[in-house]
């Protein structure tokens, strides 16, 4: 962010095996966007990911759900893989992330039938366009993410917290009670730290007299710290020391293994509620512009809702739109958004509608 580089989330047509930069539409601006890659998602293999790459570059991107199920033939597009695909947002720009979940027996179906089908040579005239003309899928729909679960998702699937942080409204309010992770390395031996944070991993271990302690990672907008809560301790505090919990705590550092650690004397819950939150991002960093790319044939209904929908969620973000087509070209708006959840979705289905207008 301090560099103006967006880092994105996996996508099924910009992604490759490892990050990737995105470039820029305009020759004269230095490429601004990096890509996850695709075997960065748990459960997502290399097999399925060379067959995914190797279709894209063998018969272009893929321009809807259905074309992606019908031409990624592979065993290893399972269930577990494609549910990661969904949750990690590498098919976000065929569907909000809830219903294509809900869907999921349905989408292992419809690509069973197409390799069926592919099987038997039921080829037609149009060769490696087997989209056109198929059958389309009808998905039901669902109740759209809530912020904590998308949150969730991308901590589990890609390892960190990328479009957002759980902590990020409440920075100023943390400021006040607690100490940067990131500044523990300054402090000496001895000195007392004050963390407050989301407990990411727990390993429990025996001491040499039968009792149990614990090794905790707890992690804040700055950084991670490893945390050694002690038998004593842990009796008194254990409700507290799980996954995902949000947690206060503090103790004194040791430089053991010459990296900071913090020995627990004191823990409670971080009860958020009781934080005032913060109307949009405080840090004097400039967040880069949010991408949006516009099909080359749009019609003004569809440009208005893009609008209202940009207007609806103000922030920090400006918005650049990048038009597709031979007549290419990138035009930064007027427009600051607030990136979330709730915006990800309205904003994909005017894009979905956007996209099937031009098809």
């Amino acid at each position: 962010r301090h560099m103006g580089l967006a880092v994105l989330p996996p996508d099924i047509n910009e992604s490759f095996a490892m990050f990737a930069v995105v470039a820029e539409s305009q020759p004269d601006r230095p490429p601004q966007r990096i890509r996850f890659g695709l075997t960065a998602i748990k459960n997502v293999g290399q097999a399925i990911v060379e067959a995914v790459i190797n279709e894209r570059k063998a018969s272009g991107p893929y321009i809807s759900l259905e074309d992606f199920l019908r031409r990624v033939q592979t065993k290893d597009l399972n269930k577990k893989s494609l549910e990661s695909l969904i949750r990690a947002g590498a098919l976000d720009r065929f569907g909000e992330r809830a219903s294509l979940l809900g869907n999921i027996e349905r989408l292992l179906t419809y690509a069973k039938s197409a390799e069926t089908e592919s099987e038997g040579k039921q080829t037609n005239l149009f060769g490696r366009l087997p989209t056109i003309g198929a059958p389309k899928l009808s998905l039901t729909e669902a109740e759209p993410i809530t912020k904590d679960q998308w949150l969730a998702w991308e901590k589990e699937l890609l390892g960190l917290y990328l479009s957002d942080h759980p902590l990020s409204e409440y920075r100023q309010a943390l400021a006040k009670i607690s100490q940067p992770i990131a500044q523990f390395s300054e402090l000496a031996k001895g000195q007392t730290a004050r963390v407050a944070g989301i407990i990411t991993q727990i390993q429990k271990v025996m001491t040499r007299t039968g009792e149990q302690m614990i090794f905790a990672k707890v992690e804040d907008l700055t950084g991670t710290i490893e945390v050694l809560v002690f038998p004593k301790l842990l009796r008194q505090t254990a409700a507290l020391w799980r996954e995902t919990n949000l947690i206060r705590l503090s103790g004194k550092i040791s430089d053991k293994d010459g990296l900071p650690k913090i020995l627990c004397d004191e823990a409670n819950e971080l009860d958020l509620k009781a934080l005032p939150v913060e109307s949009a991002d405080v840090s004097t960093e400039a967040a880069p512009a949010l991408e949006v790319t516009l099909p080359a044939r749009t019609n003004r209904w569809a440009i208005d809702k893009l609008k209202s929908v940009l207007a609806k969620y103000p922030g920090p973000r400006r918005v650049r739109l990048n038009l597709e087509g031979p007549q290419s070209r990138s035009i930064l708006t007027h427009y600051s958004v607030q990136d979330g959840p709730d915006f990800r979705n309205e904003l994909a289905a005017v894009l979905n509608s956007m996209r099937k207008d031009a098809s």
